[in-house]
C-alpha cells in the first residue's frame, strides 16, 4: 500500500533509469517500449514484497494505445495470472487500476471523438476551432472518469488509473492530427464524390470558310442576342413595362371619366415599381430597337411565344384605328395636370415607349422580323437547310451566330417548332461530338469527344454535365469521360456538352450524348484469418480478479475470420450468408452462438465485413493440427442464381494454457 503507479512510454523511457526497480524490469520494460512505441507501461514506483513472499519482486501492464490490448506481465516475464490467484486484496487493487485506466483512456478519446463528429461537415477554415472544442471536450470527460471509481474497491488505485488512462488518452489524441486509425466493423465503399459537372478550354482552329451564312430550318428555341430592330404585330394584350410613355394626342380616363385630352406623357409613380402599359387586343403593330435577350418558344398554337430581358429597350406602337393601353403604377401628364391610379389611354396615334426589363417581348405574334447589326443568334436542334460560305453544314444539335449582320425572322407555326430564317454574314459556331450515343453496363463509362465546326478560330470553354451521381471529366482536346454510378437506372441518361466561344461569350452551343445503361447482377465474397482477435475457449475461473485480462480460458489462435461481401449489382439486395462444413454449433455467425446462417441488406455497391468465428463446443480439444475446412456462400433472395462463395479452414493451434491455479 503507498506505492504510488508511473506511466513511461517510448518518450518518458530515459526516466526509467530512475526507477527504484530491478534491472531485469528495466530491461524487459525498455525491450517491450523499444520494440512497439505506442505501448504505455503502468508500474508501481517500487519493488513490492507480495503476501506470502519472501522478497521483492515488480509486475506491470502494458496497454497498447492503437489496439487498447492490455497485457500483463511479472518480473520474470511471465503474465501475473499466477499471482492473482494467492493475491487475495492485492488483486482487488490492480483490477481497479485496470478499471481506473480503461475509464480514463476511453472517456478521454470518446469524448474527444464525439465532440469533433458532432461539428461535421465543417470546413477547413474551421478545422483549428473544432479540434480546440474537441479536445476541450476530452480533458472535462477525462476528469468525470473518476467518478467509476465510486464503485471500485480501492478507490485509490483506481484514480491512478485514471490518471493514467487520461494521460495515455491525451498521448493518443496528440497523434490525431491527422486521426487515429479507423477500426471498421460493417462499412460500405469508401466514399467517393462524383464531378457531375468539369470544365476545361479547347482551343480549335476554324474548319469551315467563308463569312456568308444562310439559314432556313425549323426548331424548338431561338434566341435573339445584342442590338437588333424588331418588327412584329400582336391582337394579343401585351405588356410593356415602361420608363417614358409620350403620345401626341389621346384621351386620358379613369374608369368612365374623361381626365383630359391632348399631348400626354407618362412616367413610373414610384422609382420601386415599374409602370406598366398593356394593350387592350386590338391589333397593334410594335417597332422597337432594343439590346439584351430575346427566347421564342416553339408552341402548340400557330404563335409566337416569347420571353426577354431587355437590357434597354424603345418602341413605336401603332394601329390602323383607335386603340386603348391601360396604365398601371404611372403618373400622366395631360392638359398640365398629373394623374395617377388605374387610367386607361386612347388614341388613335403611334405611342412611344421605353424602358428595360422583361417586357416587349412579341408574345402570340404570328411573326417577328429583325435586321441584325453585330447582333447574336442561337438555335436549338433544328432540321433544315444551312451553308457557310455557300457549303452545306449540319443543322442538327443546334447552332449560334455571332457578330451577325442581315436580315432575320422567326415564324410561328403549329406544333413545337417555329421557322427560322437568316440571310447575311456571321461567325458561325456548332457543336459536334464524335457519337451522339452509347451504352454501358451500371458502374461502366463511356468516352466520346466534342469539337467546334466553325469559320473562325477560338478558344472555348467546354462544360460538360452529367446526372446526379455520375462522374465526369474534359480534358483539352475536348475528350470527355463519363463514369457512371454503380446504382444509375437502367435506361438512358443524357450527358450534356456546351461550348462558349472566347470571341462571343454571351453565347454557346450546345450537344447532347444519350448513354444507355444496363443493369449489373453481382456479388463478391472473401473469406480470411483475421489476426486482430483470438478465440476464448474454455471454462472461465470464478473470483480472480476484477475485470481480468486472463480469465482461465484458451485463447485459439487462427479461429477469427472476416468475411467481406461485396453487392457490386446495380440494385439494393438481400443475401443469404450460410456456413458448411464445421461441427454443428461451433460457428459464431454475427455474434450469434451456433449460427450457420444470416441474411443481409446491401444497397448497390455496398461492402460489409462479417465476423466468423469457431469456437469448438467440446470440453478437451482435437489434437494439435487438426483441421477443419468450411465454406461460406452468399446467395441473392430475389436470383438464387446470384451467387458468391469462399472456403477456408481452420487448425487446432498449439497454445499452452495461460492459467495455473495453486491449491
Amino acid at each position: 500500500d503507498g506505492v504510488p503507479v508511473s506511466r513511461y512510454t517510448i518518450g518518458t523511457l530515459d526516466e526509467l533509469n530512475a526507477l527504484p526497480i530491478s534491472d531485469q524490469a528495466k530491461a524487459r520494460i525498455s525491450t517491450a517500449l523499444t520494440a512497439n512505441p505506442d505501448l504505455n507501461v503502468l508500474v508501481p514506483a517500487a519493488m513490492v514484497t507480495l503476501p506470502g513472499g519472501d522478497a521483492p519482486t515488480i509486475g506491470w501492464l502494458q496497454i497498447d494505445s492503437n489496439t487498447l490490448e492490455m497485457t500483463d506481465v511479472m518480473e520474470n516475464g511471465l503474465h501475473m495470472a499466477v499471482s492473482y490467484a494467492v493475491l487475495g486484496k492485492f488483486a482487488q487493487k490492480v483490477g481497479s487500476l485496470i478499471g481506473g485506466f480503461g475509464a480514463g483512456f476511453i472517456a478521454t478519446t470518446m469524448g474527444f471523438w464525439g465532440s469533433f463528429f458532432d461539428a461535421v461537415p465543417f470546413g477547413p477554415a474551421d478545422i483549428g476551432s473544432v479540434l480546440s472544442q474537441a479536445k476541450q471536450v476530452a480533458a472535462e470527460k477525462g476528469k468525470e472518469a473518476e467518478k467509476v471509481c465510486k464503485g471500485k474497491a480501492d478507490k485509490k488505485w483506481c484514480k491512478a488509473g485514471v490518471n493514467a488512462g487520461v494521460a495515455a488518452g491525451n498521448a493518443a489524441l496528440a497523434k490525431a492530427d491527422p486521426p487515429l486509425p479507423e477500426m471498421q466493423l460493417n462499412l460500405p465503399f469508401d466514399v467517393t464524390y462524383p464531378t457531375t459537372s468539369a470544365s476545361a478550354v479547347v482551343n480549335q482552329t476554324a474548319n469551315l470558310a467563308g463569312d456568308s451564312v444562310a439559314v432556313n430550318v425549323t426548331t424548338p428555341l431561338v434566341g435573339v442576342h445584342r442590338d437588333v430592330t424588331e418588327g412584329w404585330s400582336s391582337v394579343a394584350a401585351n405588356s410593356f413595362t415602361f420608363d417614358t410613355l409620350t403620345v401626341g394626342s389621346a384621351d386620358v380616363y379613369q374608369g368612365l371619366t374623361l381626365l383630359g385630352s391632348g399631348t400626354v406623357a407618362a412616367a413610373p409613380a414610384a422609382t420601386a415599381a415599374p409602370a406598366v402599359a398593356t394593350t387592350d387586343g386590338s391589333t397593334i403593330a410594335v417597332s422597337s430597337s432594343t439590346s439584351g435577350t430575346l427566347s421564342l418558344h416553339g408552341a402548340a398554337l400557330p404563335e409566337l411565344t416569347a420571353g426577354s430581358n431587355r437590357l434597354a429597350y424603345s418602341a413605336m406602337l401603332s394601329s390602323g384605328s383607335q386603340h386603348e393601353l391601360a396604365l398601371r403604377g404611372a403618373v400622366v401628364s395631360v392638359g398640365g395636370v398629373d394623374y395617377t391610379g388605374d387610367l386607361r389611354l386612347v388614341t388613335g396615334d403611334a405611342v412611344s415607349l421605353a424602358g428595360s426589363g422583361a417586357t416587349a417581348a412579341p408574345s402570340f405574334a404570328g411573326n417577328l422580323t429583325t435586321s441584325a447589326s453585330s447582333s447574336g443568334f442561337t438555335v436549338a436542334d433544328a432540321s433544315g437547310t444551312v451553308t457557310v460560305g455557300g457549303n452545306p453544314v449540319l443543322a442538327a444539335s443546334g447552332f449560334a451566330l455571332a457578330d451577325a449582320a442581315g436580315s432575320a425572322s422567326v415564324t410561328g407555326a403549329a406544333g413545337t417548332d417555329d421557322t427560322f430564317v437568316f440571310n447575311g454574314t456571321a461567325d458561325f459556331y456548332r457543336l459536334g461530338l464524335s457519337s451522339n450515343a452509347s451504352g454501358t453496363p451500371a458502374g461502366g463509362s463511356v468516352n466520346f469527344s466534342a469539337g467546334v465546326d466553325a469559320n473562325v478560330s477560338d478558344a472555348y470553354t467546354m462544360t460538360v454535365y452529367a446526372p446526379t451521381g455520375w462522374d465526369v471529366s474534359i480534358d483539352s482536346a475536348g475528350q470527355v469521360t463519363a463514369q457512371s454510378p454503380l446504382d444509375a437506372a437502367a435506361g438512358a441518361h443524357e450527358i450534356v456538352v456546351f461550348a462558349q466561344p472566347a470571341g462571343a461569350p454571351d453565347l454557346a452551343v450546345s450537344a447532347v450524348h444519350v448513354v444507355t445503361v444496363s443493369p449489373v447482377d453481382g456479388v463478391e465474397l472473401d473469406v480470411f484469418v483475421d489476426p486482430t482477435f483470438t478465440v476464448p475457449w474454455g471454462q472461465v475461473v470464478p473470483g480472480v480478479y476484477d475485470l481480468a485480462v486472463n480469465d482461465g480460458r484458451m485463447q485459439l489462435t487462427g479461429a477469427s475470420f472476416a468475411v467481406d461481401l461485396t453487392n457490386t449489382s446495380s440494385i439494393s439486395r438481400t443475401y443469404d450468408v450460410t456456413v458448411s462444413g464445421l461441427p454443428a454449433g461451433w460457428s459464431i455467425l454475427g455474434s450469434e452462438p451456433g449460427a450457420t446462417n444470416l441474411s443481409v441488406p446491401l444497397r448497390a455497391g455496398q461492402k460489409v465485413q462479417l465476423g466468423l468465428h469457431i469456437l469448438p463446443t467440446m470440453t478437451t480439444l482435437p489434437a494439435i493440427g487438426t483441421n477443419y475446412p468450411f465454406t461460406v456462400v452468399a446467395t441473392a433472395q430475389d436470383n438464387g442464381a446470384l451467387t458468391a462463395s469462399d472456403s477456408d479452414s481452420w487448425s487446432v493451434p498449439a497454445v499452452p494454457f495461460p492459467f495455473v491455479q495453486v491449491s
